[in-house]
């Protein structure tokens, strides 16, 4: 089965479309992204790129784009191009606000871009899934009455921000232009996604907190923690990967989204934890504004905690590996990253 995939030089989606070829050596996968790999990713990408086609574009270029991949093979799409606008601080210490520096951007890219994967999925035809790679910002701040109850897909949309509005009214349309032209569509909705290639770029300038925890460590440098009692719902690349994989290879799927992730809010202390048990770690709690690690331990319930992932286990036999596990792999591969770095 040959694919397309949008934003395929992304964090999130360079991992899929590596995990797919490492696992169909005989498909193809065609990216679409605005911009071409960078070092990194021509690295991460380097064992699979002979299976590779890479289009250049602005993903609302419909015709552009579609007129340059209208010969190749195509039998499902993945889409997750996407504008990430959170807030960062940049290198001068200012704290710089893309949703509000941009607001456009991130509405045309997230729900036009869909628009237009979904367009040209309905106008190609022989298109056997459709797949959403949405976020869990499509939910509020408040969850299930019963502390520590997982958040299941239904009943908690509240979004917040125009990421979290953009990605669900793009959900929306995704399942509406699945009942008007007969597509087969399914929407991921993705929580605290970490693992290789998780790095600050021009769309996505936020460092989750399992990537600072290992990239300190790795680095010899302290951690400086706010609260080691901030929890997250923290899910590995290779799991996602996974995840979308069962969405396209599904015959069918039984519901509009699915939640992917761990399954369980961890602590800043586990990933500590995790950590200590391959490298030395230096981990002290210090007040907000000296902290290296930020995670606000009061954020615990809604999309800020433990996330229902019943319907993947129960239908496709998804499964995500121990966190202990994936961090010990993720600091492997930080370690591996500066050793093959050119000037190291």
């Amino acid at each position: 089965m040959n694919l397309l995939v949008t934003g395929g030089h992304g964090f999130v989606m360079s991992n899929f479309v590596r995990h797919w070829l490492e696992r169909y050596p005989g498909s193809r996968v065609t990216i679409l992204d605005a911009s071409p790999a960078d070092a990194e990713c021509a690295r991460f990408l380097k064992a699979v790129q002979d299976r590779i086609d890479f289009v250049q574009t602005d993903i609302l270029d419909l015709e552009g784009w579609s007129a340059k991949i209208a010969h190749l093979d195509i039998d499902a799409i993945v889409h997750g191009a996407t504008v990430t606008p959170h807030p960062y601080v940049t290198s001068t210490g200012a704290t710089c606000d893309p949703e509000r520096l941009a607001p456009t951007t991130v509405i045309e890219v997230n729900v036009g871009g869909t628009v237009a994967a979904l367009e040209f999925a309905r106008h190609r035809g022989g298109i056997r899934r459709f797949v959403y790679v949405s976020t869990g910002s499509v939910y509020g701040d408040i969850g299930p009455a019963e502390p520590g109850q997982p958040l299941p897909e239904e009943g908690y949309v509240a979004p917040q921000t125009l990421y979290g509005i953009s990605k669900y009214s793009a959900e929306m349309i995704v399942r509406r232009y699945g009942e008007l032209y007969g597509l087969s569509v399914v929407s991921a909705r993705l929580a605290s996604v970490f693992g290789p290639m998780d790095r600050p770029n021009h769309v996505r300038n936020v460092q989750g907190t399992p990537n600072l925890v290992a990239s300190l460590a790795v680095a010899g440098k302290p951690l400086l923690v706010h609260s080691f009692e901030g929890v997250g719902d923290w899910i590995n690349t290779a799991d996602v990967a996974e995840a979308l994989r069962c969405l396209v290879v599904a015959e069918t799927v039984q519901h509009q989204a699915y939640n992917v992730a761990y399954g369980s809010a961890e602590t800043v202390r586990d990933l500590v934890d995790h950590v200590a048990i391959i490298l030395p770690v230096s981990a002290t709690e210090t007040d907000l504004a000296k902290a290296n690690v930020k995670c606000d331990p009061d954020r615990r319930a809604g999309q800020w905690g433990a996330y229902d992932i019943s319907r993947m286990q129960t239908e496709f036999g998804w499964a995500p590996a121990p966190l202990r596990q994936r961090m010990h792999e993720y600091v492997n591969w930080l370690k591996d990253r500066v050793l093959s770095a050119p000037n190291s």
